[in-house]
């Protein structure tokens, strides 16, 4: 059922001026599922749920169609308490201002998926990569570094992440681990996080007494990557750059088009960088909860200073 709801947020929303909304009431659940993605997300909330949900052997108390709407009514700051169904719709309708769609104080299936995901993503949990970058040399027969990848005056897709790099002068190789925290975009009601790891070997094609120099064994006719690892400097970059004008095509599917500029990845300290991230991200959050709440918060501190 998750999974049906979540799908309607993909959708524009449609007034209900434009649709014809159907009488539920008459209609079965199979015809119910059928309908066109636009028209559900107009369908009211509480009498959609309990028809979809009738369709499963679990018995669902009336009071939980209540508490699905009073938890992230309460939690976004709309109310302070809900003592019936009057509170509950003085909530949705302030709920319904901030959100810029018609004040009926009864949401329908597509309001509440923006309800959710709003109440969603402001419990999101804060996951911090390691302190420091390091680099270091152990006399002339191995280099590591390790911190945070970002890239230079641009967003990297996984700003939760961290990387080791080994250099070895004998085996002529640099081994790249990194792991990366993929974490649900703002638009997503999904609370999920997951981990990748990759590994990845390079070649080294100059190794002096200051710098390690290497590319990687993997390359394509797209774009070529050099690392480089400055021990004096304590620096550690990776630059991207074009091999032709045109990108490349993978099948009909997938085109890398050519980069604007080299693409510059450094290592940087990872506490301070997915520190900055998360306070961005918020501060995004803030935003979710009612607005006049928090402009009064504002003006009193404001006045408080």
């Amino acid at each position: 059922m998750r999974v049906f709801i979540a799908l309607l947020v993909l959708l524009p929303a449609v007034s209900i001026a434009q649709l014809e909304l159907p009488d539920i009431d008459s209609m079965s659940i199979e015809e119910i599922e059928k309908l066109p993605p636009e028209v559900l997300k107009e369908l009211p909330f509480l009498p959609a749920m309990r028809k979809l949900l009738s369709k499963s052997d679990a018995v669902f108390p009336e009071e939980l169609y209540g508490l699905m709407l009073t938890m992230p009514l309460r939690d976004l700051y709309y109310t302070p308490y809900i003592e019936g169904e009057d509170d509950i719709r003085k909530a949705v309708s302030v709920f319904q201002r901030d959100i810029g769609t018609k004040v009926t104080g009864e949401l329908t299936m597509g309001e509440y998926e923006e309800l959710n995901r709003r109440y969603v993503r402001r419990h999101d949990t804060p996951i911090y990569a390691s302190t420091y970058t390091n680099v270091s040399r152990f006399e002339d027969y191995s280099v590591t570094a390790t911190g945070t990848w970002i890239i230079e005056n641009d967003q990297i897709a996984y700003p939760v992440n961290t990387a080791e790099i080994q250099c070895y002068k004998e085996r002529k190789t640099c081994q790249l681990i990194q792991a990366s925290v993929v974490v649900p975009s703002l638009d997503s009601s999904d609370n999920s996080f997951s981990l990748t790891l990759d590994t990845q070997t390079y070649e080294i094609i100059s190794w002096t007494e200051n710098e390690v120099v290497s590319r990687p064994f993997r390359t394509d006719q797209c774009r070529s990557t050099v690392l480089t690892i400055n021990t004096a400097a304590k620096e550690v970059y990776e630059i991207t750059r074009n091999n032709n004008q045109e990108g490349c095509k993978f099948g009909d599917l997938l085109e890398l088009p050519p980069l604007e500029q080299p693409q510059v990845a450094r290592l940087a300290e990872g506490f301070e960088i997915t520190y900055a991230y998360w306070k961005e991200r918020k501060d995004s959050h803030n935003k979710y909860m009612n607005s006049e709440l928090v402009e009064r918060f504002e003006e009193l501190l404001d006045v408080g200073k």
